[in-house]
């Protein structure tokens, strides 16, 4: 008996495993509204894909201040690039609103200085919903955040990306 509950016991961990690392090998479906103050050309929705189409991508290692803590390796791009690319100059701030309605209004210039970056993908595969993704606002912080630093810039550290608003 013990050794039938064992076995299937390895049988189903096996498939979620699998089927966990199906779904994170392919881009997430969902697209990033682009709103406001936009380049002529830009898209009004950006997707994973069109992200990890950009030159300079970025990969950092961060103790996950949201995720117990734990070392995590993130691939994105830094939010600048993605300023840069969509963005007309006269924007000087981005509403960012996150998917449950959380929403945050920052400062471009901030942005630049902080180095933030636009995750899409950690150690496991591309960021899922139930995961903080499709995308999120992480900043390149080698060691372990403290409480203190986390008050400073974790008001920014936005995950589940729904829009983009560039504004003056």
């Amino acid at each position: 008996m013990e050794l039938l509950l064992c076995s299937t016991l390895i049988f189903f961990s096996v498939i979620f495993n699998c089927s966990t690392a199906a779904l994170s090998s392919n881009p997430p479906l969902q697209k990033i509204d682009l709103l406001g103050i936009l380049k002529k050309e830009s898209p009004k929705k950006v997707s994973i894909v069109e992200i990890e189409k950009f030159n300079n991508q970025v990969l950092v290692d961060i103790f996950d201040p949201y995720n117990k803590d734990i070392k995590t390796k993130f691939q994105g791009i830094y939010f600048k690039d993605f300023i840069d690319k969509y963005s007309t100059p006269e924007a000087k701030f981005i509403k960012v609103k996150a998917i449950d309605g959380y929403q945050i209004k920052m400062d471009i210039e901030e942005i630049k200085n902080e180095k933030m970056i636009l995750a899409f993908k950690d150690q496991n595969g591309y960021l899922s919903v139930d995961r903080m993704g499709p995308i999120r606002i992480i900043y390149p912080v080698k060691e372990k955040i403290s409480k203190v630093l986390l008050l400073k810039i974790g008001v920014n550290w936005i995950w589940q990306l729904k829009s983009l608003e560039f504004v003056k």
